[in-house]
């Protein structure tokens, strides 16, 4: 879903299909202000109470200013977060004993989501694996054959 200002020159805000005034009880100006001072340049995801955040290149953990921003970001954007969502209430999750109905609680997994890189991972280690066994026996093959 698109949002105002140049939020979306630097993020993608995804939600399930009738929640988008929801999402935008969430993601207020100033939480969309703080992610993209604090964020603008990493890739950060949101699903459920998680936070991920993603480097265009490996975090160079050994460094303490690392940990300092990593640190800073949770702080500054858990609490934000944590400000806008204690009183949010799915009006569709009336009668269940979550403040969430079950339609919002996951987008429609696509392409890469979790489940199909795991299956992606498994092939592509199957695909190695065979490629090494099949040049491993035709190096055999050539010693036994004399080649």
């Amino acid at each position: 879903m698109s949002l105002e200002g140049d939020f979306d020159d630097h993020f993608a805000l995804y939600a399930p299909t009738g929640y988008a005034r929801d999402a935008l009880y969430l993601f207020t100006p100033d939480v969309m202000a703080l992610l993209i001072d604090e964020t603008g340049d990493l890739d950060v995801e949101v699903i459920g109470d998680r936070l991920t955040i993603y480097a265009p290149a490996l975090f160079d953990l050994r460094n303490p200013a690392v940990w300092e921003r990593l640190e800073q970001i949770v702080r500054l954007f858990g609490a934000k977060a944590i400000d806008q969502a204690e009183n949010y209430s799915d009006p569709r999750a009336a009668g269940t004993d979550s403040n969430v109905a079950p339609a919002a609680r996951r987008l429609e997994q696509g392409f890469l989501s979790r489940a199909s890189v795991h299956r992606w991972w498994v092939l592509i280690v199957a695909i190695v694996v065979g490629s090494i066994f099949v040049t491993i026996a035709g190096m055999v093959g050539s010693v036994l054959l004399g080649l």
